[in-house]
């Protein structure tokens, strides 16, 4: 008996690994509402830049190591208090938490290239979009030592027919091989979002899932702006260069939506709402704004120190750049420029001249500047204003074993047990006013177990079994408690 229900309650029992919630944790993701970090003053400006701001290090590293040598996982980065490497955070249609990121769109503007060709050589010129002021070109004579294969620039306005205020725009005008004449071009604009993820830590590895970015809208003051010559009118100072109100937030995994009130309260911080933005035949911008107050964590901002440091030091990395060969075995120019052109020193192309080998493309520099802006995004949402008191909170989970009972081990017995009561029971209540007497139906199984008391041989076969069964009964004997055949009248 004991081998039997053993055996019967291991498989009645299901031992399981399993995730159980551990609610004494405190489990932390990065994120910010709003970007501050900058380097020091470097002078009074000029315009609306009122100061010159110098780039900020750990920035100008995180930049440089997005570019050059990219970070695939960012778990260690962002998540703080997940020791099992499972975590969850709560979430509205998906969305766990919103932060300041910042953004790319490379543009192919090949289009816009045009060769001039003399005697000797022909000149490879770019002239960027209406009001973008850059112009790039390089010689096509492989006689020089200063061969190009990519020059670049930068400018940081925007121009007609574009929707998005940069943050900053990189133009490049490159050739996709060493051995190529055609030359291709690019315009990589950086700008400031709001990104809206999904996230978990499944086996100590974070996955995020973007869902939505929404750009940051330029926060000038109300002005009338030649963006292509830089003049500026009607200046007051404003503490962030780009700022966004959104209509929603996310507060511990919660889409809450965001009232804004034209009357200013403790709790709640002043934004300038774009009312009217046009363009005049000049080329110039017309803006006009509204004060507006909303809780804090529905207004994203990046400040002005901020926002000058990183172009300061976008001018460093692309501004009239340009990469050639020297007429040795390798490529010239700084190292931003190589990584985009990904040269493999131990290769060589199959032609005449220097031993070198490189390649480049448009989908290659998008992919190069995704890396960057991703490395950038890390670098904010750890840094923000807020410190760690603003992050997401999650829930982590540790390994525990859980019990599962097999129900369908048990449901026959289960079943045919309370159909045994339930018979049971109907018989009870089918004799309930008996008061002596009491009969029980039997079937021929009966004369199997009894004597029939009644004068006629022993049943010796089963219509002989039946035929007794249905004119006999059993009943009590007396008072002794016995059970007697009796044939029924």
């Amino acid at each position: 008996m004991t081998a039997l229900t053993g055996f019967f309650s291991q498989q009645l029992l299901l031992f399981e690994d399993c995730a159980q919630r551990t609610d004494t944790a405190i489990v932390r993701l990065a994120r910010t509402n709003n970007y501050t970090a900058a380097g020091g003053i470097l002078g009074p400006g000029t315009g609306g830049n009122w100061m010159l701001w110098a780039e900020y290090a750990p920035m100008v590293a995180a930049t440089t190591v997005g570019l050059i040598q990219p970070i695939e996982d960012f778990t260690n980065v962002f998540a703080r208090g997940c020791d099992s490497g499972n975590c969850t955070f709560p979430s509205s249609d998906g969305a766990s938490f919103s932060t300041v990121a910042i953004s790319h769109i490379c543009e192919d503007i090949s289009g816009l290239i045009r060769q001039y060709t003399n005697y000797s050589h022909t000149s490879t010129v770019l002239t960027t979009p209406e009001g973008a002021p850059t112009r790039l070109n390089y010689s096509d004579h492989r006689n020089y030592s200063d061969f190009s294969v990519m020059t670049t620039s930068t400018h940081a306005t925007k121009y007609r027919g574009h929707d998005l205020f940069p943050l900053h725009t990189i133009t490049l005008l490159f050739r996709e091989r060493f051995a190529s004449n055609d030359s291709r071009a690019v315009n990589c604009t950086l700008f400031p979002t709001v990104n809206t993820y999904s996230v978990k830590v499944a086996n100590t590895r974070l996955e995020e899932t973007l869902l939505e970015s929404i750009p940051l809208d330029f926060d000038y003051p109300d002005i009338t702006t030649n963006l292509a010559g830089g003049e500026e009118e009607g200046l007051e100072w404003r503490p962030n260069l780009f700022a966004l109100a959104t209509d929603y937030t996310m507060r511990d995994g919660i889409k809450e939506p965001c009232a804004g009130s034209a009357d200013p309260a403790p709790e709640l911080v002043k934004h300038y709402k774009v009312k009217t933005e046009e363009w005049d035949e000049e080329g110039k911008i017309h803006r006009t704004s509204t004060q507006w107050y909303y809780p804090k964590d529905c207004l994203w901002t990046m400040s002005q120190p901020a926002a000058w440091g990183l172009r300061r030091h976008f001018d460093t990395m692309f501004h009239e750049q340009i990469l050639k060969s020297n007429g040795l075995s390798l490529i010239e120019g700084n190292a931003y420029l190589r990584a985009l052109w990904r040269q493999d020193p131990e290769g060589r192309e199959n032609m005449t001249g220097p031993p070198i080998k490189g390649q480049t493309s448009i989908a290659s520099i998008d992919e190069s500047f995704r890396n960057m802006t991703r490395a950038m995004t890390a670098f904010i949402r750890t840094h923000g204003a807020e410190g760690e008191e603003g992050w997401a909170r999650g829930y982590m989970w540790a390994n525990t074993t859980c019990v599962y009972v097999r129900w369908e081990w048990i449901a026959f017995p289960v079943v045919m047990i309370a159909l045994t009561g339930l018979f049971l029971l109907l018989v009870i209540i089918d004799n309930w006013k008996v008061e002596s007497d009491r009969l029980w139906k039997s079937s021929v199984l009966a004369t199997l177990f009894c004597e029939v008391d009644v004068e006629r041989d022993r049943p010796k076969g089963k219509e002989e079994m039946s035929e007794i069964a249905k004119s006999t009964g059993v009943s009590l004997e007396g008072k002794s408690g016995r059970l007697r055949m009796v044939v029924r009248e």
